[in-house]
C-alpha cells in the first residue's frame, strides 16, 4: 500500500514537471522558436544544395536587378531589398527574425532572400548580367526647321547675251543635271554681230595668206624669186594671226564661249542662237547624283532679255541645312558640343505619331548674335539629302 502511493506521487510530480516546462516553453516561445526554424530551414538548404548545387552562389531572386562591381571587375546580382551569399554563407528567410546568426560585411532583410538553384533560375527565367559604370549622354531637345544653305542651295542662270528668248526644255520643278540644256537664245545684240563678222573676216584673210604663204615657200624653193617675198608673206601672216586672237578675246569677254567661237571659226557662219545650260553647283560636293530642280522660271517665249537677266532659279537641295533655336540656358552646352565635336540627333514626326531619327549629324556653325524676336540662339546643322 506504501508502494503503490509512493508511485502516485512521484506519477503526479512528473505530471507537475511536463505542466511546468509547457508553461515555460510557451512563454519563452519568441526567443527560441525563430532559433529551432531557422536551423530546421538550414538542413532543408544544405540537403537541397546537396542535389543540385548551384553554378553561381551569388544567385538571388527577386524584383529589378542591379549589380555592383566589386574586386576585379567581379560582379553580384541584387535585387532591391534582398540579401545575398557572401563567404560561403547561405541566408534563409524566417518570419520575424532579422538577425543573421552569421555576420557578413553586408547586413540584408532575410525576409525577402531566397537562395535559388541553377534549374529554379532556368524554371523561372532569372537572368543574372554585370553591371558596370559608363558615361552618361545627357541630352536637350530644341526646336528647329530645315533651310537651304545661303549661297550653295540656289543659283541663278542669267542669259550671257542679250537677244530673245525662243525656246524653253523644261519647265518650273522639274530635275534637271548638269550642262543640261535650259534655253534656246537669238541673239539680237549688234555689239555682239559686229565682233563676229570681224572676227571672220580675219579668219578668212589668215586662211588667203596661209595659202599664199605656201605657195611662196615652193616657188622660192626653186630660185625663182627672192627670198624677201617669203619673208614678207610671213609677217603679213603674223599680223593677222596677232590680230585674229585679239577679236578672240574680244568674243569671250562678250561672254561667247571658247566652243561657240570654235564653231564660228569651222562653220565660218555667224552666231544666230545660242543655247544655256545648267551650270554646276558651287558645292564642293561632286558626285553622279548631281540633280537640281528648277524652283522659279523667269522668262517666257518669246521674250526680249538683256545681257545678265535671270532666266530661272536652280535649287541644289543635296545639302540642307538645320536651323535649330537654342534658348538662353542652352548656350553654354552648345558652345561646348562645338568644342567637343559631339554630334547631333535630328528627330522629324511622322504621321500617326511615329518618328524619323537622323543621328550623326554635326553642328556647322553657331550664330553670333541673339535674334531679337524669338529670344533664341541660332545655330545650324549640315543635313545631308541622299533621298532619290
Amino acid at each position: 500500500m506504501k508502494t503503490i502511493r509512493s508511485r502516485f506521487k512521484a506519477g503526479w510530480l512528473v505530471l507537475i514537471l511536463c505542466s511546468a516546462s509547457a508553461l515555460t516553453a510557451a512563454a519563452t516561445s519568441s526567443h527560441w522558436l525563430p532559433w529551432g526554424k531557422r536551423l530546421f530551414d538550414m538542413e532543408a538548404a544544405k540537403a537541397d544544395n546537396e542535389h543540385t548545387p548551384p553554378r553561381d552562389g551569388h544567385s538571388h531572386a527577386g524584383g529589378e536587378l542591379h549589380t555592383h562591381d566589386e574586386e576585379e571587375g567581379s560582379g553580384h546580382a541584387h535585387a532591391a531589398g534582398e540579401s545575398d551569399n557572401h563567404a560561403g554563407h547561405s541566408h534563409t528567410a524566417t518570419d520575424n527574425d532579422h538577425t543573421s546568426p552569421t555576420h557578413t560585411d553586408h547586413e540584408h532583410s532575410d525576409e525577402t532572400s531566397l537562395q535559388l538553384s541553377q534549374q529554379a533560375q532556368n524554371n523561372i527565367g532569372v537572368k543574372l548580367q554585370e553591371v558596370r559604370f559608363v558615361p552618361f549622354a545627357k541630352t536637350i531637345r530644341v526646336p528647329a526647321t530645315i533651310v537651304t544653305r545661303p549661297g550653295r542651295s540656289r543659283i541663278q542662270v542669267a542669259t550671257p547675251l542679250t537677244g530673245t528668248v525662243s525656246r524653253i526644255h523644261h519647265i518650273r520643278g522639274e530635275a534637271v543635271a548638269p550642262d543640261t540644256p535650259l534655253f534656246e537664245i537669238r541673239l539680237t545684240d549688234k555689239e555682239t554681230i559686229a565682233a563676229e563678222a570681224d572676227f571672220l573676216r580675219m579668219a578668212k584673210e589668215l586662211d588667203v595668206v596661209n595659202r599664199e604663204v605656201e605657195r611662196v615657200r615652193k616657188v622660192a624653193a626653186g630660185g625663182a624669186i627672192a627670198g624677201k617675198a617669203l619673208l614678207a608673206r610671213q609677217y603679213e601672216q603674223q599680223k593677222l594671226e596677232a590680230q585674229l586672237e585679239s577679236q578672240r578675246q574680244r568674243l569671250l569677254l562678250q561672254r561667247l564661249t571658247p566652243e561657240q567661237i570654235d564653231t564660228i571659226l569651222g562653220e565660218g557662219q555667224l552666231l544666230h542662237e545660242f543655247t544655256v545650260k545648267a551650270t554646276r553647283s558651287p558645292s564642293k560636293r561632286l558626285d553622279d547624283n548631281e540633280l537640281f530642280q528648277i524652283e522659279e522660271l523667269s522668262v517666257e517665249p518669246g521674250q526680249h532679255v538683256e545681257a545678265g537677266d535671270t532666266l530661272c532659279t536652280l535649287a541644289d537641295h543635296r545639302d540642307l541645312h538645320i536651323e535649330g533655336r537654342a534658348f538662353e540656358h542652352d548656350i553654354p552646352n552648345m558652345s561646348q558640343a562645338v568644342r567637343n565635336g559631339w554630334m547631333v540627333t535630328a528627330v522629324f514626326p511622322l504621321p500617326e505619331g511615329k518618328v524619323e531619327e537622323i543621328a550623326g549629324l554635326s553642328i556647322h556653325y553657331l550664330a553670333n548674335k541673339i535674334d531679337r524676336q524669338s529670344r533664341t540662339f541660332l545655330f545650324y546643322v549640315l543635313l545631308p539629302n541622299d533621298s532619290p
